[in-house]
């Protein structure tokens, strides 16, 4: 399986890493997939009380991956990213985005769903969907 995101469990709390600093983390379907799994088992995790969702290097997330939509990239179904974002929504533990550089488009949609946003004085938001001719049905 794929390190696009990780998980560290530390005493009583979990980390996810949005991990493709590369990429400034641009979120693919393979992440969204590996991000809906780690949701999935948190759901049914015993004495985890909280989830900090992060980015990997310089920012949190650039986005949805362009790269990925010019390819075609198919997801398992229609609505499928937004059904993941509501089970982050939904997990029963509080969930923290820690936002530092970029959290711009589908990135914002990912941070939305946690229950907390803590920024970094470098965090800075943006919706650009309509820069690219993208409607924001993530969430």
């Amino acid at each position: 399986m794929s390190d696009n995101i990780l998980r560290e469990d530390f005493d009583g709390w979990t980390q996810l890493t949005l991990n493709r600093p590369d990429k400034l983390n641009s979120l693919t379907v393979e992440m969204f997939a590996l991000l809906r799994s780690h949701i999935e088992d948190l759901a049914q995790s015993d004495g985890i009380g909280c989830v900090v969702l992060r980015g990997a290097g310089k920012c949190f997330s650039a986005g949805h991956d362009l790269g990925g939509i010019a390819e075609g990239e198919a997801p398992p179904s229609k609505g499928w990213h937004s059904e993941t974002l509501r089970l982050l929504e939904k997990l029963p533990i509080p969930v923290v985005a820690a936002v530092h550089g970029h959290c711009y488009t589908g990135a914002l949609e990912v941070a939305l769903a946690a229950d907390f946003i803590i920024a970094s004085e470098t965090a800075r938001f943006g919706d650009t969907h309509a820069k690219f001719a993208l409607t924001p049905v993530w969430g």
